[in-house]
């Protein structure tokens, strides 16, 4: 084979993932050519997807000097650096002329995997040496407030606040990046304790008026009532799967479904879903806000909380109704036993993902009730102010860490103890562009 023959074989099998062979083919080319800077390029992206960033680092280094391979083989190159522990060459890496976004995002990434790998402390001695450089200021308040949030609150509190000053003072001096900017909006959701279970600190968005089309009956009280909350648009395109599927899990389940700026014709598609579904009893309410606000459609579900409660006085199981109930799901909501609480924990450093709202269980105890008031004003206060997306699960985030923290009394558990991921109990509709189109809609 030529030089051109085997490139054009190792870049293909590069592409299709046979990394073996790419390896191979790679080396055999470098060693023909060993001056040609693509083939080096392309055995430093090799030897990176294998995890030997050893080897990938300076294959890397000389492509992206070259001008080869751009931006892949930079970003690639400062990522090889991170897991090898290299701070002095990653900071001069990053330090390289570049796009700000592209560089602000790099270190997001960086810091987050840093801080996934339990290497919180690396984090930010890494960011003091960045403090030259305006296109990576503002993610150091940003990630101090991501590692004390779950122990110190109070101060993770003020780091967020000095990230959203960083972020608008780069913003106007045009160093932007939106994914960070995104975050540290999130983050600017996460509360201290005091906040979370003193609700009289504050003004609240005031409460809409909720029309009740149903009665206020279950089919079956042992399996409670599930709840979603969305607009016209989330149930026109949602809703019909996942009632199908809900069923599909046996009679005796009820879904509440609130519709939020609901759409002309609603009692003719309520009907339809009905008549489609015989085997899940549908409840519906419905609440005019006229603000097209897709974060508000997001928290309904926990802001209408209390009065679900107090109305069906069962468990209610929050969901997303873009969810597709699966089989694991048909003991639900017993998985969550004797908690007044029950939701999942997932493995990730930002404290507002870290408990998913498509699967909250909460009981009719006195402890639930509580929780429910809770994440109510929490939720109430924040939405008086500004807004952003997940917010609702930064207020489960807050109000059950101040709970365990602080109301021992009020039982919480955490759902993967049983053995079962959120992903065996549901699966999400849709992929996320699509969803994103539809929020972009009301926003």
């Amino acid at each position: 084979m030529t030089a051109q023959e085997i490139a054009e074989a190792a870049f293909q099998a590069f592409n299709r993932g046979d990394l073996p062979v790419a390896e191979r083919l790679f080396r055999e080319l470098v060693g023909l050519v060993p001056d040609w800077l693509p083939a080096r390029y392309g055995l430093g992206m090799t030897c990176f997807q294998l995890a030997n960033y050893a080897e990938a680092a300076p294959l890397l280094r000389l492509a992206f000097g070259g001008g080869i391979g751009l931006p892949d083989s930079w970003s690639y190159h400062c990522h090889a650096l991170a897991m090898l522990g290299h701070d002095e060459a990653l900071a001069a890496a990053l330090g390289v002329p570049a796009d700000p976004r592209l560089k602000a995002d790099l270190a997001f990434q960086i810091f987050n995997n840093r801080l996934a790998q339990g290497k919180a402390l690396t984090v930010l001695p890494l960011l003091a040496r960045l403090a030259d450089e305006p296109a990576l200021r503002m993610p150091g308040a940003f990630w101090a407030g991501i590692i004390c949030a779950a122990g110190e609150p109070v101060l993770a509190r003020d780091h967020f606040r000095t990230a959203l000053a960083q972020a608008a003072a780069l913003a106007a001096s045009g160093v932007d990046s939106p994914l960070v900017t995104s975050h540290i909006a999130a983050g600017a959701g996460i509360e201290s304790d005091d906040f979370v279970l003193f609700p009289d600190s504050g003004p609240a968005l005031a409460v809409a008026p909720v029309t009740w089309l149903d009665p206020a009956e279950v089919a079956d009280p042992d399996f409670g009532v599930f709840f979603a909350a969305a607009d016209g648009a989330y149930v026109e395109a949602f809703a019909a799967d996942c009632l199908a599927s809900l069923a599909a899990l046996g009679p005796g389940r009820t879904l509440h479904l609130h519709i939020v700026d609901p759409p002309p014709g609603l009692a003719d598609q309520i009907a339809g879903l009905r008549a489609a579904n015989p085997g899940v009893t549908l409840r519906v309410s419905s609440e005019p806000t006229g603000g097209g606000d897709a974060v508000y459609y997001a928290c309904a579900r926990f802001l209408l909380l209390p009065a679900l409660l107090a109305r069906y006085a069962c468990t209610v199981t929050v969901i997303d109704i873009d969810c597709l109930f699966q089989p694991a799901a048909q003991n639900l909501p017993a998985l969550g036993g004797v908690a007044d609480i029950a939701l999942f924990k997932l493995d990730t450093v930002f404290p507002w993902l870290q408990h998913p709202a498509a699967m909250v269980i909460v009981r009719d105890t006195p402890g639930g009730r509580a929780f429910a008031a809770l994440a109510e004003s929490f939720l109430r206060r924040k939405l008086a102010g500004g807004r952003s997306w997940t917010l609702d699960q930064a207020a489960l985030f807050c109000v059950t860490g101040a709970i365990r923290r602080h109301r021992p009394e009020i039982a919480v558990a955490m759902l993967q103890e049983t053995g079962l991921m959120l992903d065996d109990l549901v699966h999400s509709q849709g992929s996320f562009a699509a969803k994103r189109a539809l929020r972009l809609k009301t926003v």
